[in-house]
């Protein structure tokens, strides 16, 4: 009974995390493409049912979308900005402009104000506070 009651709280637990996650990309992605309509790449499974449940539209291949989520560097898609859910590779990554990771049991937030200047992106005043000049 302990073992299906455990089991029971580990999958609320996950759908919980799931459908916050899903609210914060979506607000991350329509504050940076505010206004107009995009569409996101991403190969990875999980990744991609995320964006849908945030009504996030997806784009098959990466040369066909505005910006990129996914967890490491593909030069495949070097020429879109990148955004990541792994802070090393938003460290290292120069095409990556933000980071949504969770550390410590806390979601974290961040972007690099140069980098979205560069690929032409703004994030809303609600976002701005998650801006850096400088890792």
């Amino acid at each position: 009974m302990m073992k299906v009651i455990i089991s029971l709280f580990i999958i609320v637990s996950a759908l919980f995390g799931a459908s916050s996650e899903s609210k914060i990309l979506k607000l991350i992605f329509d504050s940076l493409y505010e206004n107009r309509s995009f569409s996101i790449y991403t190969d990875d499974e999980q990744k991609a049912e995320t964006l849908k449940e945030a009504s996030i539209k997806i784009s098959s291949n990466c040369h066909d979308a505005d910006i990129v989520y996914a967890s490491e560097f593909s030069d495949k898609c070097a020429e879109k900005p990148l955004f990541t859910d792994n802070y090393k590779t938003f460290k290292n990554s120069e095409n990556s402009i933000g980071a949504f990771y969770w550390s410590k049991g806390r979601p974290n937030i961040l972007f690099l104000k140069y980098r979205l200047e560069r690929h032409g992106l703004r994030l809303s005043e609600e976002l701005e506070k998650y801006e850096m000049d400088a890792l």
